[in-house]
């Protein structure tokens, strides 16, 4: 599909192509129309000056033109073309001031043409494959000797300007056709130049970056009109976004405290000696879910500090290749437990400078998320080594294929792989990977190739050393 821009574009240069076309041959047809006027013009004019010449009234006609054929007033008289005049009637030819004419045998198809016209009349003739202008004027002698005075001149100049200009238009016309599209080009760019600023700044908001704003120009047009009325979305959704971020942050400040009470009260209670099983057990399964809960409220304002850019990073050198075998170590029994292996490669010692709790959480939500995913009697490969300036964690897990488009979520928050609900957790673990990764000023990836799945995360050595 085709942007506006370039169908305003295209559009402008049609439109002109039309009226470059239609001024094109007016200019050609006005040209012949005054051209040819010209010509009748002076040919009528000089049948004029002879037809009135005082010789006419009382001398014979043929004897009259061959006299003035011979004045050098009629010689010199200034003319734009070279004319002549012929004497007949419908029989033949009586005089021609210039013999290599062929006209005779044009005589009677004039004069039977003309028999039920006017008595002057203007009309085109070929002789001998060149075209000329014909005037019939008829005129009276005193003797009863009426004939017609033919006055004909050559239309090759004529036809060579026609043709010249036919040329030069021809040239012209493609060269204005491309100044057409260039300054239609610029044209339309200048038009949309708002809405590519709109485009642009929107692109540029995201739900972490709803402060910015749409440029709004000063003229009051559709453009403003439109910048203002999504200017207006942005601040709406702002409020909306402000408001959620406000909310989960303060719920989940405000849980915490009473949770980790309830937990710590419910956890002394299930230790003392007297307690029944059949107290103890509900109790256990209350703790169980306070710390489920706990940890729900501890992500939740990991995310909502994230969001908010307020996520503090107590950063402090550390080996990280021994943090992902200290990782790995605390999942030997759950994995066993699932007939699942680990198989580890690590390059070499790699120290970075980054906030060790929040790595070492970022490490275990990857590999108890490939721990959940992965099928049973399959081993789990973690790699770490070094690129560049980066080290790179990447957690291979056979499993089941994802789609792209739950490929495309996987980072979204509470989305889970398993629809079903059937494995635990709260869809929080791959955004909460995301935002501390990201805090540190890496990059974490999924993808999902037949059986193999594959998580890694890039974080740079030095970490903003500060």
């Amino acid at each position: 599909m085709l942007k506006i821009s370039t169908r305003i574009s295209l559009l402008y240069l049609t439109a002109s192509t039309i009226i470059i076309g239609m001024m094109g041959i007016s200019m050609y047809y006005i040209y012949y129309a005054q051209r040819l006027s010209s010509i009748d013009a002076e040919l009528q004019d000089y049948a004029e000056f002879l037809t009135t010449n005082q010789y006419l009234e009382s001398r014979d006609l043929s004897y009259v033109f061959k006299r003035l054929t011979s004045r050098r007033d009629v010689r010199k008289k200034p003319l734009q073309m070279n004319y002549n005049f012929i004497l007949a009637n419908k029989d033949s030819v009586i005089f021609e001031s210039d013999e290599k004419i062929e006209i005779d045998s044009l005589i009677n198809p004039i004069f039977e043409a003309d028999e039920k016209t006017m008595e002057e009349r203007y009309r085109f003739i070929t002789i001998n494959d060149e075209e000329y202008r014909l005037f019939k004027k008829r005129i009276h002698g005193n003797k009863n000797d009426d004939l017609e005075l033919l006055m004909i001149t050559s239309l090759e100049r004529f036809n060579n300007s026609l043709s010249t200009l036919g040329y030069i238009l021809f040239i012209i016309s493609p060269l204005f056709l491309i100044a057409a599209a260039i300054v239609g080009y610029f044209i339309s760019r200048r038009a949309f130049a708002p809405v590519r600023n709109i485009t642009k700044t929107a692109e540029e908001i995201s739900g972490e970056n709803l402060s910015r704003r749409v440029p709004v120009g000063q003229a009051e047009d559709e453009i403003s009109l439109l910048a203002r009325t999504f200017n207006d979305m942005i601040e709406r959704l702002d409020i909306t976004f402000a408001s959620q971020k406000r909310f989960i942050a303060d719920a989940s400040h405000d849980f915490r405290t009473p949770l980790t009470i309830v937990r710590l009260e419910l956890e002394l209670l299930s230790n003392r000696s007297d307690l029944i099983d059949e107290v103890k057990e509900p109790l256990d399964k209350c703790i169980k879910e306070l710390k489920s809960l706990s940890n729900l409220a501890e992500n939740l304002l990991l995310l909502a500090r994230s969001d908010s850019h307020q996520l503090v990073l107590k950063k402090s050198d550390f080996r990280l290749d021994e943090l992902v075998m200290d990782c790995v170590s605390s999942f030997y029994n759950l994995a066993s437990t699932q007939n699942k292996t680990f198989i580890i490669d690590i390059d070499e010692p790699v120290e970075v400078f980054a906030d060790k709790d929040l790595v070492r959480r970022a490490i275990i939500n990857s590999i108890d998320n490939a721990v959940k995913y992965t099928l049973p009697g399959n081993p789990i490969r973690i790699y770490n080594g070094l690129d560049k300036n980066n080290t790179t964690i990447r957690i291979i897990n056979p499993g089941q294929e994802l789609s792209s488009e739950l490929l495309s979520k996987i980072f979204d928050r509470f989305q889970r792989a398993d629809d079903s609900r059937t494995t635990k957790g709260y869809g929080l673990g791959l955004p909460i990977i995301k935002a501390i990764v990201e805090a540190h000023g890496g990059n974490v990836t999924f993808t999902s190739e037949e059986t193999q799945n594959t998580m890694k995360i890039v974080l740079p050595i030095i970490s903003n050393r500060v």
